[in-house]
């Protein structure tokens, strides 16, 4: 069963209830609307930061829609015995892939989120009842390593999100993440000019990197969900210069929504 519903419709609930039920902030989006006036696209930033107060950790998330597959074939048997039917399944975009596991690899905190259903109504009931994020899985692809081939990948979990697998040639397994897992990742931090530029230069040197890789595919001649050419390097003299330049390259560059999750326990100023 294929999906009932686009990756911005489930992006835009998923950010939504998990920044209320969190006390986080979305700081950016792939498709969040921009004004086309520059003091009102820094009034914007200003707001989004003057609630991401104290101490907290970067998120970043690569939303993914899924299809819904109920039977064993000739195809997916290595697929079902290791994860068993039914299962959801998504196609990966090699070169977004690859900038992930890249930035992963920097112990950021950045994964797939996909839902664990496909039809609409599943949608509509997990809105009203506030379980989208119950119902959904974060994906980290890092211990499966990069793609160096250009053949199809698929990314395949179980109904349970219990397991979860790289599929094409030999399975490779895709660690499933928790909300507790961030803490692992790096202790909370605030959003400072320093912290951000360092991760802004982390994004721009592996777009750098995968566009020398792709010198003539332009957006003209092929399409793609992120941009693959070089990167403009930014001035970043402020807290919002580096929080709308981290914001518009990962967006731009990885395909990636931006939020930042408070500490609770942490004081703030």
């Amino acid at each position: 069963m294929n999906p009932e519903f686009s990756e911005r419709v489930f992006e835009f609930a998923y950010n939504a209830e998990f920044a209320a039920a969190n006390t986080a902030v979305l700081l950016s989006m792939p498709w969040m609307p921009s004004q086309p006036e520059e003091k009102y696209r820094a009034y914007d930033v200003k707001f989004r930061l003057k609630r991401a107060y104290g101490k907290g950790w970067s998120l970043m998330l690569q939303h993914k829609v899924v299809r819904r597959v109920d039977n064993k074939s000739p195809s997916n048997h290595e697929w079902v015995n290791k994860c068993g039917v039914p299962y959801f399944a998504f196609g990966l975009e090699n070169e977004q892939y690859n900038r992930i596991v890249q930035f992963r690899g920097r112990r950021r905190a950045v994964y797939y989120c996909a839902p664990r259903f496909c039809e609409r109504q599943a949608l509509e009931d997990h809105y009203r009842t506030g379980s989208i994020c119950l119902s959904s899985i974060w994906l980290d692809p890092g211990l499966a390593g990069e793609i160096a081939d250009t053949r199809s990948h698929t990314i395949v979990f179980d109904q349970q999100g219990t397991c979860a697998i790289r599929c094409s040639g030999e399975p490779k397994d895709i660690r499933i993440v928790a909300m507790g897992d961030l803490a692992e990742m790096r202790p909370p931090e605030q959003l400072r000019t320093e912290s951000l530029s360092e991760v802004y230069e982390e994004l721009f040197a592996i777009a750098m990197d995968r566009a020398s890789r792709w010198q003539g595919v332009t957006a003209e001649n092929r399409e793609y969900s992120i941009r693959r050419d070089r990167p403009q390097r930014v001035e970043i003299d402020s807290l919002e210069s580096a929080a709308s330049a981290v914001g518009s390259l990962s967006a731009e560059y990885f395909g990636f929504s931006w939020l930042f999750v408070l500490d609770a326990a942490s004081d703030v100023a």
